[in-house]
């Protein structure tokens, strides 16, 4: 079997606009190259060899680059800074692109994380009066002047 890198790319001139528009699969919108370009270089810089080794030739480069284009194209900027900055404090190595899309997609608001998180609401402070004081001031030396047995 020949190494992903020494299979020549299939013929596509067969694929016209036309087919490629009406194929539900099919996604021409893209990132600008611009930002795919700063992606990947961020990506390097993060990872480094982890990151570049992932591609074995300058194709594979440009195949990753037009689906992470693609994949990213609904995403905001703040979406991918957002995603960026978690690859860099979370990610030991490089994310998918499901990866990087949750990441970039989920708030750093712990009210969206689930039920675990959510802040509490304080409970009300409980009604004193004279009446109430005195008493739980007796319940409390009523405990104290038990004798204990420690037998």
């Amino acid at each position: 079997m020949q190494h992903i890198s020494k299979v020549p790319p299939p013929n596509q001139k067969h694929i016209t606009n036309a087919s490629a528009k009406s194929s539900p699969t099919t996604s021409n919108a893209q990132l600008p190259p611009k930002w795919t370009n700063a992606i990947f270089k961020k990506m390097e810089i993060i990872y480094q060899n982890k990151w570049t080794s992932q591609f074995a030739s300058k194709q594979a480069v440009e195949l990753s680059k037009n689906e992470w284009g693609e994949a990213l194209y609904e995403l905001t900027g703040e979406q991918i800074n957002r995603g960026l900055a978690k690859c860099r404090a979370e990610f030991k190595w490089p994310p998918s692109i499901a990866e990087f899309l949750q990441a970039a997609k989920v708030e750093d608001n712990p009210e969206h994380q689930g039920a675990a998180y959510r802040a509490f609401k304080p409970l009300s402070k409980p009604e004193s009066t004279p009446e109430v004081k005195k008493a739980a001031m007796k319940e409390i030396k009523g405990i104290f002047s038990k004798k204990i047995s420690l037998t």
